[in-house]
């Protein structure tokens, strides 16, 4: 599950998707626009009730870095749900980068501490950081095998499907200025 800002001109467009990831495939199943104010936590469990709704069954739930959260962990531990969440580098997260060896995969115990609707909480997760093409990569995981974690990257199918729906967007549905009219004829300018 996503949620994707396109900014431009004024206007912001936000959504969350919900796609299937499997066997290098990755099928959307549902767009929901979100308006401001929407916690994390409640986009998260709107999912977890599509998915319970469409009768599928989840394996990981694999989030990007807009879900970093307290509230979205502690929401997913409570039910169950292995993930795998893009981990922002935070500065605790980069100190724990520091000295790190680039040609291994790491999985370092990390304690995530935040504010949730309910008040400051803390929750334990493992950082899973390996070094890749544009630097390190780094997850915020549970139930999940470092290995299996590094699979996070599967989820790139939904960014396509992602531009593609923005792409369409853009084309058909996106404020734009009105088309400049042709002065309306002149009757009485008499024909040829």
């Amino acid at each position: 599950m996503w949620v994707h800002h396109s900014q431009g001109r004024g206007w912001v467009h936000r959504f969350v998707g919900l796609s299937v990831v499997g066997c290098k495939r990755c099928v959307p199943l549902s767009l929901k626009p979100v308006p401001f104010g929407v916690f994390s936590a409640d986009l998260v469990s709107w999912m977890l009730g599509e998915v319970e709704r469409l009768r599928l069954r989840v394996g990981v739930v694999l989030l990007d870095r807009g879900f970093h959260s307290v509230d979205v962990v502690l929401l997913l531990k409570s039910r169950g749900v292995p993930f795998v969440i893009g981990a922002r580098k935070t500065e605790g997260v980069k100190s724990l980068l520091r000295g790190l060896d680039k040609g291994q995969l790491h999985a370092i115990p990390y304690r995530m501490k935040g504010q949730t609707p309910w008040g400051q909480a803390e929750v334990e997760v493992t950082l899973v950081a390996y070094w890749g093409s544009k630097g390190w990569v780094t997850l915020l995981c549970w139930g999940v095998s470092p290995m299996k974690a590094k699979k996070y990257s599967l989820r790139w199918g939904i960014e396509t499907c992602f531009r593609m729906i923005k792409r369409l967007k853009g084309q058909n549905l996106l404020p734009q200025s009105p088309p400049a009219l042709a002065s309306p004829p002149n009757l009485n300018t008499p024909l040829p």
